[in-house]
């Protein structure tokens, strides 16, 4: 009677003390994943970055080739900017450096627009970055939206007869966008937002915000914001990278972790129970 007792207790003791082992090791790998997690959203930023300043340092030194080796063409334009061979032999010049340009303007030192390639919708963001690189000399990339297209400019000056140019070339955001997609982790989704603006969204994934299924608020929520895993500015424009944890792959993974842990228990204690009654009965027939 005694030995049963003392098998019973025994059994009590390995099942319950087993408890705090499964926890601390639980817990561990919970830490663990989420050092993991950090480690991703660090590397996936630095990688966007890297590719987005890469893209548009690019792009202004191919500008800055370009006005090089087409000062006469812009020139003539300068002085016919009404004439549309000059426009169209423009734009077949520079699709030879930028084969995904869509629109080309030109604007003079005091902002005014000298060749307008976008039908007169040039966006009041559009000329509010014009104004503020001529009085900073100094240009920072943003979404402009416009009933063309949503896009980015990159836009470079130049002297012509001691004036001053700008010369600016519109860009979809298609490419930065790629730029997200092969950046993005497991279980993480990269925004470029302007955080001055209330993190509002310029480019997911999708593309530019205009492709956001939304009603109308294209912000992050209250619920992503608290999300934010990490965020970091970019050199050269108004964008901010942040990356917010997909909550649903989240809770999925941590719901994995503690059901196998509970799996782990729920054999152990079974071990326990067979283990246990063996030696009941060995120690019955004795």
């Amino acid at each position: 009677m005694t030995s049963n007792r003392n098998l019973k207790k025994m059994r009590l003791i390995l099942i319950l003390g087993f408890i705090p082992l499964l926890i601390l090791c639980a817990s561990i790998q919970i830490i663990y994943d989420n050092k993991v997690k950090h480690h991703h959203a660090s590397n996936s930023i630095e990688n966007t970055i890297d590719g987005i300043e890469r893209e548009i340092h690019l792009r202004n030194h191919f500008m800055s080739i370009f006005i090089n080796n087409n000062s006469a063409l812009l020139e003539s334009i300068i002085e016919d900017s009404e004439n549309i061979h000059l426009l169209s032999d423009l734009l077949v010049s520079i699709r030879e450096y930028f084969p995904d340009n869509f629109a080309v303007s030109i604007a003079d030192k005091n902002g005014e627009i000298i060749l307008d390639d976008f039908d007169g919708h040039i966006g009041d963001v559009c000329r509010i970055d014009l104004k503020k690189q001529l009085e900073t000399e100094k240009y920072k990339a943003r979404v402009h939206p416009n009933p063309v297209s949503y896009h980015y400019d990159i836009s470079t000056s130049w002297l012509n007869k001691n004036n001053t140019y700008l010369l600016f070339a519109s860009f979809k955001l298609d490419r930065i966008a790629a730029i997200l997609k092969s950046h993005q982790s497991l279980g993480q989704k990269l925004f470029l937002v302007i955080k001055k603006f209330d993190y509002l969204i310029e480019v997911t994934e999708e593309g530019d915000r205009s492709k956001l299924k939304t009603d109308g608020n294209y912000k992050l929520t209250r619920v992503q914001i608290d999300n934010i895993i990490d965020e970091k500015d970019i050199h050269d424009s108004h964008w901010t990278v942040v990356v917010i944890e997909d909550e649903k792959y989240h809770s999925h993974r941590t719901g994995r972790v503690i059901l196998s842990y509970l799996l782990i228990y729920i054999v152990y204690i079974i071990m326990i129970f067979v283990t246990v009654r063996n030696n009941d009965i060995d120690v019955t027939e004795s």
